[in-house]
């Protein structure tokens, strides 16, 4: 196709401006890799902050995979969005995982709201097809989301290689495409309304696949690197939670065992490279985002195009007595996703915040930015933080705590009704220096009988203790009768109820999460 060149950057952003959203999956940045490595090994993300602002405390509001989606698309927590488990498909308990129903509100039926031509391309993994699966989903069925131009097939669902972003199957790849073929389409006249594209990657993901399934997938190239074990990697966790004394050696049955250092060394540089891998490909859309132009104006997309580059979840790696993955608990690095929003006319040099920003908060700031007022009367579960985005060195915080909860009991395991046998749903606030956590257990309606397990507790006090070793919360612990201590953790522990009670709504007891399932669940889907 022939192209012009765009006018340089120049004027202001439109009212409306274009947004691209760009989601990879099980992406916590770049925590505990070595000073540097972000500017010697990626292009995208660097390009993307010197135009943006980076929120350095940006926070998943749940996990795994499809209740964090349905957190972020919704602005609501998963025991009224109801997506409390990740979808699986031919599993025994698979048919039981309640979907996002398309009737409950949406940020693409928000965005259509105030004027978008809104479109989705790559992974999904909040509905199924017909069949109870993912593989025969067909373009209507996102359309029933509001969503346009999605394009099958879902990707990044599981450990199946034929679902991996990268390998043979190298489904990012033909997202990027899509993509890419999408700008083009629009500086072909076809924008006759602002788009909201949304391009959602699995990779990192693919992590999943080491030590187990990544040969046949990869090159060993893919585990070299001068990524090193993290300090906590050998951590006693005999003062932790009971699910996560379990987690490590559940893990090394389904993924395979990770018994020496070098292997533990090549999981963390197999995820390095993966994230090098995705940003190279993000790039290629970023190249063409700059390239093409804007019909209406003549000036380059990237101009007129507000990009929201973010995941869905963090990754442990190898922290904590060598975890994987993000389950069973609420440490930084499953909490933690990289959080750009950039525009080279918006910022035209780099800003900085360290306002709490968590998933939830999505939507109520996009509603703010581009000052839709809420067309369809949504309740949100979280904060606007757009005066933050227009004023990136305000200082008053928009919020001083941020809720994290666990609900995903099976984790993906669709085969079992209880994998880890303990307390093993999370309710967790995160203030500037506290974060606290209690662990409780709700009984699958399928567990005959029904088991019980007492609630544990996590308080860590992240000043003096950042990468979370000394659980406060645990009666062996000696500072646990400490005066102050526990005055903390009783005002955390109030201070958590209340915030649930704010962002849950009628669902914020933690006992009723399994009724207020079954009450928004058919019977044959009840949770």
């Amino acid at each position: 196709m022939q192209s012009q060149k765009p006018v340089p950057t120049q004027g202001t952003l439109p009212e409306k401006p274009n947004l691209l959203f760009i989601i990879t999956d099980q992406d916590r940045g770049l925590m505990h890799f070595p000073p540097g490595w972000e500017m010697q090994n990626l292009t995208a993300m660097p390009r993307l902050r010197r135009h943006g602002i980076t929120f350095t405390r940006a926070y998943c509001s749940t996990c795994m995979c499809s209740p964090s989606r349905a957190t972020l698309f919704t602005g609501t927590f998963p025991p009224e969005h109801g997506v409390i488990l990740t979808l699986t498909q031919a599993m025994t308990y698979s048919d039981q995982e309640p979907t996002l129903a398309t009737d409950f509100q949406n940020m693409s039926r928000m965005l259509t709201a105030g004027g978008y031509a809104v479109s989705y391309i790559g992974k999904w993994h909040l509905s199924k097809d017909t069949y109870g699966g993912f593989d025969n989903m067909v373009p209507k069925e996102m359309m029933e989301y509001g969503f346009a131009g999605w394009l099958p097939p879902d990707a990044g669902e599981d450990v199946a290689p034929e679902h991996f972003g990268g390998g043979r199957a190298n489904r990012d790849l033909a997202y990027i495409n899509q993509a890419i073929n999408f700008l083009y389409n629009v500086q072909q006249g076809n924008n006759t309304e602002p788009f909201a594209l949304f391009l959602s990657l699995v990779n990192p993901h693919d992590v999943l696949a080491f030590p187990k399934t990544w040969q046949d997938d990869y090159g060993p190239e893919f585990l070299e690197g001068d990524i090193q074990l993290p300090e906590t990697v050998h951590e006693d966790l005999s003062l932790k939670p009971t699910v996560q004394q379990l987690l490590v050696p559940y893990l090394a049955g389904g993924l395979g065992p990770l018994p020496t250092d070098e292997m533990k060394r090549q999981y963390l540089n197999f995820y390095a490279n993966l994230i090098k891998h995705t940003d190279a490909q993000i790039n290629t859309v970023l190249d063409v985002l700059y390239q093409v132009y804007d019909t209406k104006t003549g000036r380059s997309l990237a101009d007129t195009t507000l990009v929201v580059r973010t995941a869905d979840h963090g990754e442990m790696g190898m922290t904590h007595h060598g975890m994987r993955q993000k389950i069973f608990n609420a440490y930084e690095e499953t909490m933690s996703v990289p959080l750009v929003i950039s525009n080279p006319v918006l910022f035209s040099e780099p800003a900085v915040s360290d306002q709490f920003f968590s998933l939830v908060d999505m939507m109520p700031t996009i509603d703010g930015f581009l000052k839709l007022g809420n067309p369809l009367g949504y309740t949100f579960r979280g904060c606007d933080l757009s005066p933050v985005i227009r004023h990136p060195r305000m200082s008053e915080p928009v919020q001083d705590a941020i809720l994290f909860t666990f609900d995903d009991f099976r984790a993906g395991n669709g085969n079992a009704i209880n994998p880890l046998p303990a307390a093993n749903r999370i309710r967790c606030i995160r203030e500037e220096r506290w974060k606290y956590a209690y662990y409780f257990y709700i009984a699958p309606p399928e567990q005959d009988p029904p088991q019980s397990y007492p609630r544990e507790y996590e308080m860590y006090d992240l000043e003096h203790d950042p990468l979370e070793t000394n659980n406060l919360a645990n009666p062996a612990n000696p500072l646990y009768n400490d005066k102050l201590i526990a005055a903390e953790r009783e005002r955390l522990h109030q201070k958590l109820l209340t915030l649930e009670a704010q962002k849950l709504g009628a669902m914020a007891m933690a006992e009723d999460v399994g009724a207020a399932i079954d009450q928004r669940q058919p019977a044959s889907s009840a949770q």
